[in-house]
């Protein structure tokens, strides 16, 4: 009888939980991640680029900051899912453009943008 009693509770324990709706933690992560270098030295240009990202009639700005794969020089930008081109300048080098970064879903009840992470590799102007 005790078990009987014990594997109820446990069964309707297991359905409360899983009643309600799915509370998810809030992403900071963007749809791309970017480290934008000088080609020929590697050497890091983020602070001095401007770029944007987007597509159809979204677009978004690039931000500096930090990124923990990308590294600490990273350009970021984006907030849904979709197949984005990006551009980015930096005075003195030739633009950075490339097009069909697909950022898609995680699975699952909390799904979170997967962040497309690369190098741009900028070429200097003569």
């Amino acid at each position: 009888m005790t078990r009987t009693w014990l594997a109820l509770l446990a069964a309707i324990g297991t359905a409360a939980r899983s009643s309600g709706p799915v509370e998810c933690a809030p992403s900071n992560d963007p749809a791309v991640a970017l480290r934008p270098v000088d080609a020929g030295s590697s050497a890091p240009l983020a602070g001095l680029a401007i770029g944007t990202t987007g597509f159809g009639g979204y677009t978004d700005s690039l931000k500096a900051g930090p990124d923990i794969y990308a590294g600490p020089d990273s350009l970021r930008g984006g907030l849904r899912e979709g197949t984005y081109s990006i551009h980015v300048e930096v005075a003195g080098y030739a633009p950075f453009d490339t097009a069909g970064v697909v950022v898609g879903l995680t699975p699952g009840a909390c799904r979170e943008l997967v962040t497309q992470r690369f190098t741009a590799r900028l070429t200097a102007l003569p």
